[in-house]
């Protein structure tokens, strides 16, 4: 949370305990919300994991053997969602002390005639949206009943779901405070799997999603995971204009790495 959040939340005139419960009611929207939501999550994957061990909800009809590999993927999926919820409560605050689209989305309650903030927030919501919808796409598609119960087509997709999800620890962790949803400048990383790749966030999740479609396969998902894909490269689209905008050494970064996919583009 920044004081330009708050700043945006307080009736200009007003300080004081007022300017507090700004600054805390969006310290609650921004990071406690969400890291709530995703808590929420954890437990249902929780639950789900407690489903498939007695062979029953996504389990049914699975050997044995496809069944460990369901439970191995589960718990890798509850790891990655608890470690985003950790992220979400104790992540930085945005580069350049620029309001953020929640408090300037509250603010726009009493300064609804600010052309200023009507434009700040406009030229923000469609990028949120859209990273919203990247973030999201997959998450109701992952609670629907495995469809191929089949070892040749469940073990595979779990394989390669947790190699995905794997891949997206190890790059949350090097992501760490700077770990955001909108397209924000929370911190220029170049550590780890982002010295070459700019998203490697988004190539581990196309990854775990191509796990997921494996034993999920059907005409629906097939367009599911396509959505997904092109929601991952708009949304990165965003965030890079959004670090060119506030670290000026984005550009050379951005010169000697690559943005989804190494040797490819």
């Amino acid at each position: 949370m920044t004081a330009s959040d708050a700043s945006a939340l307080t009736p200009p005139g007003e300080h004081g305990l007022k300017y507090l419960a700004a600054r805390w009611g969006v310290f609650a929207l921004d990071h406690m919300l969400p890291a709530t939501l995703y808590l929420m999550a954890a437990i249902g994957n929780v639950l789900l994991i407690a489903e498939i061990a007695s062979g029953a909800g996504p389990a049914a009809g699975l050997d044995r053997t496809a069944q460990l590999w369901l439970l191995l993927q589960r718990f890798i999926t509850t790891a990655f969602v608890c470690l985003i919820a950790i992220l979400f409560a104790i992540r930085r605050p945005r580069a350049g002390q620029r309001s953020g689209l929640i408090s300037d989305l509250i603010a726009l309650s009493w300064r609804s005639r600010d052309p200023e903030l009507r434009a700040r927030v406009k030229k923000q919501l469609w990028p949120a949206l859209v990273a919203l919808a990247g973030t999201n796409a997959l998450v109701l598609a992952s609670l629907a009943p495995v469809t191929e119960t089949s070892p040749q087509f469940v073990i595979p997709g779990t394989v390669v779901g947790a190699i995905g999800l794997v891949f997206s620890l190890i790059a949350l962790a090097f992501l760490g405070r700077c770990f955001g949803v909108f397209p924000e400048a929370r911190g220029l990383v170049r550590r780890g799997p982002y010295a070459r790749i700019r998203h490697p966030l988004y190539l581990a999740e196309i990854i775990s999603a191509l796990g997921w479609l494996l034993v999920n396969l059907s005409a629906y998902t097939l367009a599911l995971l396509v959505l997904f894909i092109g929601l991952q490269y708009w949304r990165a689209l965003y965030e890079e204009r959004a670090l060119t905008s506030v670290f000026p050494e984005y550009d050379d970064y951005r010169r000697h790495s690559w943005r989804i996919l190494p040797g490819i583009h």
